[in-house]
């Protein structure tokens, strides 16, 4: 699952709004990957993520280096799409399930398909500069330290479907905390960013395509990430710039239903919950900045991402195959209102 704890790019990491200032922004952020499930030496199904959020950002300082900050976080689309899907077969000895000895499709290319969309949750937190470059000149390096909190929905979530579809949202409330710091040195800026972002507990009524499910209590993944890079300014101002980076992501043991990381299971396992193992991901990825205006400013960005092969589900022998890649992009435009602001 896409995280838009990588939503805010280079130029973004550190900065803050002048005091009395407010920034309003809309970040779009994107993401594909590909791989296959596979058990053992057996291909169960080619599979395809994809996802593409939004976020729309508030963000005010009352006083120089303290900033209030809010935040509409929504998913337009998510799906898990498995082409040349095997069906799970029970295995008779164990009493489990094993997609070894199915049959292949007859019809490869129709998707087993699980999709959705909706809001993830509204973040509200603060931002605290304590030590800033552009503030003081004795001040060598700047820092920016972010909190926040985001709402849950235990309704409509991406776990259950409500009304014909899927929602979104992880399910429970979130608690995040991200620390940036970089330094200027002529027109480069090297920085380094370290996340946190901690999924509560929920419980959901779940309900799948076909109607089965039940009552379960679920602890979707929490999330860190770290990233390094350096911005090139085209010259002591701040009009253009380039970065590039690289950096990782760990997601933590998730409880979620089964039937969603792994195409057509058992239908006595679609009323239980099961674990998705630890993944870790590497990234590397560049960005472009460019200020149209004293107070529009644009960023884009593209990344790649590895991750390394996990268990989707674990009362079942599948897993993630190593040839799975991913590809990351995100733009933001950004404008900066105040009683200071000038054309």
């Amino acid at each position: 699952m896409l995280t838009l704890l990588s939503a805010a790019l280079a130029a973004d990491l550190t900065r803050m709004p002048d005091a009395s200032h407010a920034e309003i922004g809309a970040v779009y952020a994107g993401s594909i990957e590909s791989g296959r499930i596979v058990e053992g030496d057996l291909t169960v199904a080619d599979r395809r993520f994809q996802q593409h959020d939004m976020l729309f950002t508030l963000a005010f300082a009352p006083v120089k280096g303290l900033a209030i900050t809010a935040a509409g976080d929504l998913t337009a689309a998510w799906s898990y799409k498995y082409f040349n899907a095997r069906t799970m077969l029970l295995e008779p000895v164990e009493g489990g399930g094993s997609y070894l000895g199915s049959d292949e499709p007859v019809d490869g290319n129709t998707p087993v398909v699980r999709e959705g969309s909706g809001l993830n949750g509204i973040w509200v937190g603060a931002a605290l500069a304590p030590f800033s470059e552009v503030y003081a000149k004795n001040h060598r390096v700047t820092w920016r330290v972010d909190v926040g909190y985001r709402s849950g929905s235990a309704r409509k979530n991406r776990w259950t479907v409500v009304d014909g579809g899927r929602g979104a949202a992880p399910g429970g409330s979130a608690f995040r905390v991200m620390g940036a710091f970089s330094r200027r040195t002529g027109v480069s800026e090297p920085y380094i960013r370290a996340s946190w972002q901690a999924e509560s507990p929920v419980e959901v009524d779940v309900v799948d395509e076909g109607g089965l499910g039940g009552t379960l209590a679920l602890k979707p993944a929490s999330i860190a990430e770290i990233r390094g890079g350096c911005e090139l300014h085209s010259s002591e101002g701040d009009d253009i710039s380039v970065d590039v980076w690289v950096g990782a992501r760990y997601h933590t043991p998730e409880r979620i239903p089964s039937g969603i990381l792994l195409p057509n299971t058992l239908d006595a396992a679609k009323a239980i919950a099961v674990t998705h193992s630890d993944t870790v991901a590497g990234l590397f990825g560049a960005g472009f900045h460019v200020g149209i205006t004293s107070f529009l400013r644009m960023d884009v960005g593209l990344a790649g991402r590895y991750t390394v092969p996990h268990t989707q589900e674990h009362v079942f022998a599948a897993q993630t195959s190593t040839d799975t890649f991913g590809m990351e992009w995100r733009g933001a435009l950004v404008g900066s209102f105040g009683p200071a602001a000038k054309d």
